[in-house]
């Protein structure tokens, strides 16, 4: 993944966590508290300045309780994946006739 790339995937995460907090009523530093990290370490992750490592996304997905791909996002959960059925389908196609 490109640095440009990454860095609008965490930019994005940190977008939806956000909306997460604050439609539930909650404040960065009680977030901040149940991920036992200081204010300011959860507020980068907001805003997209720090990478967040999967353990925090889980822990994020069961305080929001939320799947985590919802807060990945169905096109970032794809664009890390990066998995193509047509792509699957062509090579088993190919390899079948090396066979034959």
């Amino acid at each position: 993944m490109k640095s440009f790339e990454k860095e609008q995937l965490l930019l994005s995460v940190g977008e939806r966590i956000r909306k997460m907090r604050l439609l539930r009523d909650k404040t960065a530093k009680e977030i901040a508290a149940y991920l036992n990290i200081t204010t300011q370490a959860y507020g980068n992750m907001e805003r997209g300045k720090s990478d967040i490592c999967i353990s925090r996304l889980i822990e994020l997905a069961k305080f929001f309780e939320e799947p985590l791909v919802k807060i990945l996002s169905e096109d970032h959960y794809t664009a890390i994946i990066k998995f193509d059925h047509t792509e699957m389908f062509t090579s088993s196609a190919m390899l079948e006739k090396r066979i034959e």
